[in-house]
């Protein structure tokens, strides 16, 4: 049910920049009276070429992206609250039938609307995924890899010159966009839905960009996910209680939600000489 011909054009673009992005693909759709469709490989096609490819990587978007509970904020979620027995079924149901299309053992997991909890966490570790991928403000880990979103194609550009200042602690920037980001999406907005704030032409000037900045590096999210589990994990200087002890006018400067992949044992001399060299965000 999703945009195809937006997919295409977008896959198009990562193709002419060489460079690739991870996916999240929903393996089933139920209908309001409870009908449950299956993804199809003639349906996925389009990104079956693109992973073979090696343009794209395909995750695991929940199971039917079916809202079954809410948090505790009264966000919507599939996960959040649900049994233990019944996540894991459920991403293990998933897990299987994109597999099963994709002929590729999938790696990560997106729960849908962003919310999960420490038992998402958990039977994502238990299904053999390698990594879950979010929003920032939740971060339950466990056995599996977090890998937090940290801006959107809105932001993306002074996020990534932001963190620029800090490249001796190998600063990961995680760009999340969606499809109906974009002003070529096959349907308008709803009531309440936020409108479209860019264009395809635009996410290829972005990717111009960042192809002739040097010192920016585009990485899978599941080689990410590697690296953490070699030894390089990834974490962020708000989760440590002595970043709040750092001057304030030091601490401004250094940009939010970003991650780190070094040791964590990075000095802070430099992360204050980041922080005050001059010009970026």
């Amino acid at each position: 049910t999703s945009d195809h011909e937006l997919e295409r054009h977008i896959i198009s673009i990562l193709s002419r920049h060489g460079l690739s992005a991870c996916f999240a693909a929903v393996p089933f759709r139920v209908s309001e009276s409870g009908e449950r469709t299956e993804w199809t490989i003639d349906l996925a096609r389009h990104l079956i070429d693109a992973q073979q490819a090696g343009i794209i990587e395909i995750a695991q978007h929940g199971h039917s992206h079916s809202r079954l509970g809410e948090t505790q904020t009264g966000a919507p979620s599939e996960f959040y609250g649900i049994p233990s027995v019944e996540q894991l079924s459920a991403i293990r149901e998933g897990m299987a039938h994109l597999e099963s299309i994709f002929g590729k053992t999938i790696t990560g997991f997106v729960p849908p609307w962003n919310t999960y909890d420490s038992v998402t966490s958990q039977a994502v570790a238990k299904a053999g995924l390698g990594f879950l991928s979010a929003c920032w403000e939740i971060s339950h880990g466990g056995d599996v890899t977090i890998i937090p979103r940290t801006c959107s194609l809105r932001n993306a550009r002074s996020t990534i010159n932001a963190a620029r200042r800090f490249e001796s602690l190998n600063p990961v920037i995680v760009v999340v966009f969606h499809p109906d980001d974009f002003e070529e999406f096959h349907r308008p907005p709803e009531p309440g839905e936020s409108p479209p704030f860019t264009n395809l032409g635009e996410f290829e000037d972005l990717l111009s960009w960042v192809r002739s900045e040097s010192g920016i590096k585009v990485e899978k999210l599941s080689r990410l996910a590697e690296r953490s589990q070699s030894g390089y994990p990834l974490w962020c200087l708000e989760s440590y209680s002595w970043f709040r002890y750092i001057p304030y006018r030091i601490r401004k400067l250094f940009p939010k939600n970003i991650l780190i992949q070094r040791s964590r044992f990075a000095s802070l001399l430099e992360i204050m000489q980041g922080a005050v060299v001059k010009g970026g965000g």
